[in-house]
């Protein structure tokens, strides 16, 4: 009887697997979905603190959807336009976007700021969908973090999070 067995790398660390020994198998195939979601975002899309590599939001999130995860969640990433471009390069196109930006643009963003990164924003998901067209596309509003009452940018994160949910009204 098959079994699927997974191997999940921490965040951050550099491992190579230099031998694979499966006892009583008598067949061994790498499971391959052709099939994939691509993340975009900031380090809690990259996986910054996670506690367990295996149960990170993204994976049990392409699990439910049985398609492979392609991470491409970046510390310190914003909706900065000119990241998209080497998209275009994937060889595939993915079955599902999700993009989860928000965190960076609040937090580290000036009151002088603000109509920089709200244009950003909108022009980054419109490159985006000329990217992918044809693709369904989610984009998910900052989570909640501990300092976000701190007033020290140019919204509050409440306020932050209806201009990621809505861009056009911002």
């Amino acid at each position: 009887r098959a079994k699927d067995v997974e191997i999940v790398f921490p965040y951050m660390k550099s491992y190579k697997i230099r031998d694979l020994t499966l006892y009583r198998a008598s067949l061994c195939e790498p499971l391959k979905r052709e099939k994939y979601v691509l993340f975009l975002g900031d380090s809690v899309t990259q996986g910054a603190d996670v506690i367990h590599d295996a149960n990170t939001w993204q994976k049990m999130l392409a699990d439910h959807w049985e398609l492979s995860v392609l991470n491409q969640g970046s510390c310190g990433q914003v909706f900065e336009p000119g990241s998209l471009p080497p998209l275009s390069a994937l060889p595939a196109v993915p079955e599902k976007v999700v993009c989860a930006f928000g965190t960076n643009d609040w937090q580290f963003a000036s009151a002088e700021k603000k109509e920089l990164r709200i244009q950003n924003l909108k022009e980054y998901l419109r490159r985006l969908h000329g990217l992918f067209p044809n693709t369904e596309t989610y984009v998910i509003t900052p989570a909640f973090r501990r300092d976000e009452a701190a007033p020290r940018t140019f919204c509050t994160m409440k306020e932050w999070r209806g201009v990621v949910a809505a861009p056009g009204q911002g």
